[in-house]
């Protein structure tokens, strides 16, 4: 079974060779951290929810302060995660201009 798995990771040569094997190596940070960010954003959700709902105030103002507390909360996670985003995107089409341009190199020789 070991042997099987190794086969469909190598599926595609050496990783040089491959583009998307280049460029999937680019996703490794920002997954992470995207996974982390969410799971960090739900647990403080949780508890600014449970805050709001504990509180002595009417229902109308705890629904406003929820859906502000939400507003903001989102905010701040895609500025967050989009820096992530954006740095590997940018990796992966470098990647992809010098092998295009590598490609064209070999062609015309």
């Amino acid at each position: 079974m070991a042997g099987g798995a190794a086969f469909v990771l190598n599926i595609c040569g050496p990783p040089r060779r491959c583009l998307v094997c280049r460029s999937m190596r680019h996703l490794k940070l920002p997954l992470i951290v995207t996974g982390i960010t969410l799971v960090l954003v739900v647990i403080v959700a949780i508890l600014a929810i449970t805050h709001i709902n504990n509180s002595q105030i009417g229902s109308a103002e705890k629904a406003e302060r929820a859906q502000k507390f939400g507003g903001s909360l989102a905010i701040v996670t895609c500025l967050v995660i989009a820096p992530f985003w954006l740095i590997a995107a940018a990796k992966a089409g470098k990647d992809r201009r010098a092998a295009r341009q590598g490609e064209v190199d070999s062609g015309v020789s």
